[in-house]
């Protein structure tokens, strides 16, 4: 039997859809930054990048990068929202996945930003759209660290990877920092095994120092405790405070957490320092 042969170029774009997920038009490495191009259907599309302060293995396999479009009114999606007020923008409904291959070989030290920009959506100051992120199947959380214009461009940081869509959030600016005080205050408890207890002591009291200083309307004084948090996760990270993430997925980065979720925070204490919604 004779086998039909496929052309060069044909032989590079199936191996290609094999390199990377669906959705990815595009996908290069650029030492410790992966840069790719979203294309789906009608019209959606973005540029993704991937920064790491760190990364090991880093490939155009190795990320585990896909796009998806979705149904913004999917009652599955929608009850993974925090409530009614948050929603997936009709003009730019994609879901992106980022799961690396568990026998493969990238790992990466502290803090990953996923950054995505877009021409669907429009930037304006006060702009309601944010980078959410989840846990497969999970419940999505604010991680927006920055926003600007471009048409559209929001930055996030994780110490770990998953779901992540940009959504409109309209809930009140108090809240969402209410959230994202337990969120870090969450992971610091439950994961108190990992750090001695001295440290934990320091790090909680803290928090608890820009908590107490926000309650009091004091955002520049809660933001300046934060930074200390901040710089106290990252000066112990690799000693006292685990800062690997690998493929397996088998231990906790918690420097990345820690510091990803605070810098979330802070992007939200300082826009109603600024009075901005």
């Amino acid at each position: 039997m004779t086998m039909s042969r496929l052309p060069i170029a044909a032989l590079a774009a199936f191996a290609a859809s094999y390199a990377w997920g669906d959705g990815i038009a595009d996908l290069n490495v650029y030492g410790n930054e992966i840069r790719a191009t979203v294309e789906l259907a009608n019209g959606v599309e973005a540029d993704v990048t991937v920064a790491f302060e760190q990364a090991s293995g880093l490939d155009v396999s190795s990320i585990g990068l896909s796009a998806d479009l979705i149904d913004p009114l999917d009652p599955a999606l929608l009850s993974r929202l925090p409530g009614t007020l948050v929603s997936v923008p009709a003009a730019f409904p994609l879901l992106l996945t980022i799961e690396p291959p568990n026998e493969g070989t990238l790992s990466f030290l502290g803090v990953a930003t996923v950054s995505l920009h877009t021409h669907n959506l429009g930037y304006s100051v006060g702009s309601p759209f944010r980078l959410f992120v989840a846990d497969d199947g999970g419940s999505f959380e604010d991680i927006t660290d920055r926003a600007s214009s471009g048409s559209y461009r929001v930055r996030g940081s994780q110490g770990e990877f998953c779901e992540f869509m940009i959504v409109a959030d309209l809930r009140q600016i108090g809240a969402v920092i209410d959230s994202k005080f337990d969120r870090v205050e969450n992971i610091l408890n439950s994961n108190q095994s990992l750090v001695n207890n001295s440290l934990h002591s320091q790090l909680a009291n803290t928090l608890a120092g820009a908590r107490t200083a926000y309650d009091a309307g004091d955002e520049v004084s809660a933001i300046r405790e934060l930074d200390a948090f901040s710089a106290m996760v990252r000066q112990n990270a690799g000693g006292a405070i685990p800062n690997l993430w690998r493929a397996r997925d088998d231990i906790i980065n918690l420097d990345g957490q820690l510091r990803a979720a605070a810098s979330s925070l802070r992007y939200s204490l300082s826009l109603l320092a600024n009075d901005l919604p």
